[in-house]
């Protein structure tokens, strides 16, 4: 699709080196996506914060080593139903990675003391895990819908 695209001047471009262009597209909306929800929430993250990213998939990898990235005081915690996928999550940062469930909703207010955390971000976007997210999430924290 590059030659659909407009951008105002070169110096906008990366180039590709030697990495393969379908390799390297994706990477324009999961790393975007995960900025963004990352980047408007950075105030509510500091030493001591906690952070939930549901879903351990492309979107959520990225979403963890973006958390990662620019708040490493914030304490990251991955869920998902494959346990596989939250052994990637733990290899691209996670602190914790819990299966999704009433024993992962336990272990967060654990972690939380009881209070929940400031920030979940929902990269999965269904009704089962919106509610999870309500669960875990303190009063007044930050509930981000990334689907």
């Amino acid at each position: 699709m590059a030659e659909y695209l407009l951008v105002p001047a070169a110096r906008h471009l990366i180039a590709l080196g030697t990495l393969d262009p379908r390799q390297a597209a994706p990477l324009s909306d999961a790393g975007l996506t995960s900025y963004h929800a990352v980047k408007r929430s950075l105030h509510l993250l500091g030493p001591g914060s906690t952070a939930v990213v549901i879903g351990a998939g492309g979107l959520g990898q990225m979403t963890i080593q973006i958390l990662r990235a620019l708040s490493a005081a914030t304490t990251v915690a991955a869920v998902d139903t494959d346990a596989g996928k939250l052994e990637t999550a733990k290899h691209m940062g996670a602190h914790e990675a819990l299966l999704s469930g009433d024993e992962m909703i336990a272990r967060i207010k654990d972690i939380t003391v009881q209070q929940g955390v400031q920030l979940v971000l929902d990269m999965v976007g269904t009704d089962p895990t919106l509610r999870m997210a309500a669960h875990v999430a303190r009063t007044l924290g930050r509930l981000c819908g990334c689907r």
